[in-house]
């Protein structure tokens, strides 16, 4: 079987490791021991990365290995490239930030021809990138489309309905950092946390605004081919006022590290989490729109232990594009978010877990 090197042994490397496990050859690599042991503790295979030289350590473990998957890249994404080429296997990240993808896409530059390099290939950007894509090819350039998604802890116990689901450093980058958006079919910049606005979704009632770095690629890709295309992030109702408390009010907005480690340390670990996406079309200006949602909910696993809906996702998206890559030889070298079709990734064992039956969404102002 394939070898698969898994940078991360966390929550969502862990889950890539188990789905491929009947069919390739997965290795958890991390500094964190106790990430490690809770591996083992699954059957999986791990391997410790030392502190010193994993350069040289990575060069070694990655020789014959099918592709390097970098949950948590411990190295520049650049270097991790170059590594990639020099062993001769493909390069997969869930890199939230655009110009981590644009690090990837110059590293990749004059690599061997066979090898493959894909960013942002986690939930968003990533498998709702797809989804997006797909929405896109089949609506007139008039159209504006909106995105809402959310991870969400099936029971929220604190004042901001969140816990410790996705990366606090990818939350504070999403709620922090300038937001790109189509608007009048022109690239645009939002405020993060802007936007704000209520919906019901499966019979939830939520509160939605504008995030940053999971639509980018696709904003500059349909710049002046599509009239509207923005992405907000969903929450538990009152979340964005309080975020907004910390980082104005507070001041944390200049004190990044020290609002990462308050999170970090306050929010409940859960496993028993949902995901939330929805695509809202507008078709024409003035026009009725059109929904399409998809709920996800944590499931036991094999042990009779809840595996996380997010993670689930990510993991199933990750291993169906590595699908795409071991089968379709003789494209571009670096696909960027939503560079591989939804129908490629239907194709793969692992899209079963990323299409239950779209629900019908509902909405209230």
């Amino acid at each position: 079987m394939e070898k698969l090197v898994i940078l991360g042994a966390g929550r969502i490397g862990r889950r890539i490791a188990e789905l491929v496990s009947s069919r390739a050859r997965p290795v958890l690599v991390d500094h964190d021991t106790a990430k490690l042991d809770a591996a083992e503790a699954r059957g999986l295979a791990v391997a410790p990365l030392p502190f010193d030289l994993p350069r040289d350590w990575l060069r070694r473990e990655l020789a014959g290995a099918s592709a390097l998957v970098a949950v948590d890249p411990f190295l520049p994404p650049s270097e991790l490239v170059r590594l990639c080429c020099e062993a001769g296997c493909h390069y997969l990240d869930l890199q939230e930030r655009d110009d981590a993808a644009r690090d990837v896409a110059i590293a990749a530059e004059g690599a061997p021809a066979a090898l493959r390099f894909v960013p942002g290939c986690g939930l968003a950007p990533g498998f709702v990138t797809a989804l997006l894509a797909e929405e896109i090819a089949r609506s007139p350039a008039s159209a504006e489309i909106t995105a809402y998604v959310g991870v969400l802890p099936l029971h929220p116990a604190n004042r901001l309905g969140y816990a410790d689901i996705w990366g606090v450093s990818g939350l504070i980058q999403e709620y922090t950092r300038p937001v790109l958006e189509l608007r009048d079919g022109a690239l645009a910049q939002g405020a993060p946390l802007g936007g704000l606005e209520t919906l019901t979704l499966d019979g939830i009632a939520l509160e939605a605004f504008s995030t940053a770095g999971s639509i980018d690629a696709l904003a500059r890709r349909h710049e002046g081919a599509l009239r509207g295309l923005a992405f907000k992030t969903l929450r538990y109702p009152g979340h964005c006022d309080y975020m907004l408390f910390l980082l104005d009010d507070l001041g944390l907005r200049q004190q990044l590290r020290r609002l990462s480690s308050l999170l970090m340390t306050s929010l409940p670990a859960t496993e028993a989490d949902r995901v939330t996406i929805a695509l809202r079309i507008v078709e024409t200006p003035g026009a009725e729109p059109r929904w399409r949602s998809w709920h996800h909910l944590a499931a036991p696993g094999p042990d009779g232990e809840l595996r996380s809906a997010m993670a689930t996702l990510a993991a199933a998206h990750v291993i169906a594009t590595w699908d795409h890559l071991r089968t379709a030889p003789g494209e571009v070298p670096v696909l960027m978010p939503g560079d591989v079709p939804l129908a490629r990734l239907q194709q793969s064992p692992a899209f079963a877990f990323l299409a239950p039956e779209a629900a019908a969404a509902s909405r209230s102002a």
